[in-house]
């Protein structure tokens, strides 16, 4: 009764592996991680940030357009005949600037005015109108001149974006890396269930074989009971082994972050488990680690960061001189002639001769200075460039000491590779030993020269070889995921781009 209770739970727990079965790869089981990793999706929104704050930073080249429009109407009581009793006032400005590398701000503006006036007697032009046109220079001649000063940001954000997609690649190596162990675990437990399935189909045998030489009398009938608990055990190791499926399967599932009506789905590895002997070259490795690996990148990019600070800061400490030129061409709407005696006169003309006189070039106003502005003790500027080479030295020992751990990583990766493979070939040496080893004993206890307890030894033997060659062939698999992680090439074997 109790052995009929355990093959239906047997039966049981292997409808339940059959049903709603999906063959999953490796490569879709990366993908579906890619795809619902929400670590991945923040760090890929980072990315895209840091790409658009190089956008922002380039706005310091834009150019920039201003415009203003202006009514004023003034009454106030005239003190003498001069004065006028109410004037009305009409402005129109706009200018444009553009920063140009040196540092330099270059401005364009433009503004026509009309003025009107009552009660004035002496007023030839009335309404007057003006026009000027104005070119402006402003050129910083030491703090903050050059194109490295005025880039200053667009430097540090494009840097800050390097840094994102390296930061963004190592989230992807590790996710690969940590979905493939998941996966590789799983399709160690459907190995080992499949040893577990042969282990019991051995034992079966062995119940058989021994009943029957029961039956015809030549083996004693205590013989029976250890043939049963062999059976037993070899049934309770199906359970253990079936129990390792579901849970390894649902560890992967909860790394995928699948939905959760996929959950009933029972996926079943579609991995050709195998040994692939990778050649390895101790120097080459850690020469490409040392140049591929995300972290060292990162550390790299830091100190290309903490250089621009430190020669930004440094140019922040001089004082501000700024030179500054411009030119302006103005005309109004006076318009001189000769009267029929030959005298001179004005007439009052529109705001277009105002703009004619203007751009006749004739009237124009020079202006050349400079500017100088300094901070006797400058402590803030002193205290941010010192700050800045703490800053850069901090960078320097960091890449440092993480070129120093990547490359023992490497040590490290390389030496479990190597103890992995000759590991694995050891247990399948002995797999096979005990292969050999557990046919002999089995012909000997056909012949009645062995007991069904030697015989159960040889198959545990036989079984924990199998396992061991399993367990060796994995964690070689793994020793090369985490080799090539630490190299940088991972998402390469893995046919993998950042787009």
């Amino acid at each position: 009764m109790k052995k009929a209770f355990v093959f239906v739970i047997l039966i049981i727990l292997n409808l339940n592996l059959s049903a709603q079965t999906k063959k999953l790869t490796l490569n879709e089981a990366i993908q579906t991680a890619l795809k619902n990793n929400l670590d991945v999706q923040i760090s890929e929104i980072s990315y895209e940030q840091a790409k658009n704050n190089v956008y922002s930073a380039l706005g310091i080249y834009d150019l920039k357009f201003d415009l203003s429009v202006e009514h004023q109407d003034s009454t106030q009581p005239p003190k003498t005949l001069l004065d006028a009793s109410r004037s009305v006032q009409d402005f129109l400005n706009f200018s444009l600037t553009q920063q140009v590398s040196t540092g330099a701000k270059v401005t364009f503006s433009a503004t026509s005015y009309k003025y009107k006036t009552e009660n004035y007697l002496f007023a030839v032009l009335n309404p007057v109108y003006g026009t000027t046109f104005k070119l402006r220079v402003d050129q910083p001649l030491l703090n903050g001149f050059g194109k490295k000063n005025v880039e200053y940001q667009i430097r540090i954000n494009k840097h800050m974006e390097e840094k994102a997609k390296e930061q963004f690649k190592q989230q992807i190596m590790n996710l690969i890396e940590e979905t493939t162990s998941s996966y590789l675990d799983l399709v160690y437990a459907y190995k080992n269930l499949q040893v577990a399935e042969d282990s019991l189909k051995l034992a079966k045998e062995q119940y058989n074989i021994t009943k029957q030489k029961i039956e015809v009398g030549t083996m004693a009938e205590v013989e029976i009971y250890q043939a049963e608990a062999n059976l037993a055990s070899a049934e309770q190791q199906l359970i253990e082994a079936q129990n390792l499926v579901q849970q390894t399967e649902d560890n992967l599932k909860k790394l995928l972050n699948i939905n959760e009506k996929d959950w009933g789905v029972v996926f079943e590895p579609d991995y050709l488990l195998e040994y692939k002997e990778e050649p390895i070259n101790p120097e080459e490795c850690i020469k490409t680690a040392l140049k591929k690996n995300p972290q060292i990148k990162i550390k790299e990019i830091e100190n290309r960061i903490a250089n621009i600070e430190v020669m930004f800061k440094k140019n922040q400490k001089l004082p501000s001189v700024n030179l500054y030129a411009s030119v302006a061409y103005a005309g109004n709407n006076a318009i001189h002639t000769f009267d029929n005696e030959g005298k001179p006169i004005v007439l009052p003309g529109s705001i277009g001769d105002a703009v004619d006189m203007a751009l006749n070039f004739d009237d124009q106003t020079w202006v050349v200075g400079i500017n100088i502005s300094y901070k006797f003790q400058n402590r803030a500027a002193k205290a941010a460039y010192k700050n800045a080479i703490l800053g850069e030295k901090s960078a320097q020992l960091s890449l440092k000491n993480t070129i120093y751990t990547i490359t023992v990583n490497v040590k490290n990766a390389i030496r479990n590779v190597k103890a992995a493979e000759r590991a694995y070939f050891a247990a399948q040496k002995t797999r096979i030993l005990r292969e050999k080893d557990l046919e002999a004993e089995k012909k000997k206890f056909l012949n009645g020269m062995s007991t069904n307890f030697l015989v159960s030894q040889k198959e545990d033997d036989l079984a924990k070889a199998k396992v061991n060659e399993l367990n060796a062939i994995v964690k070689y698999k793994k020793a090369l995921l985490d080799l090539q992680k630490q190299m940088g090439i991972l998402l390469d074997k893995m046919n993998y781009k950042i787009d």
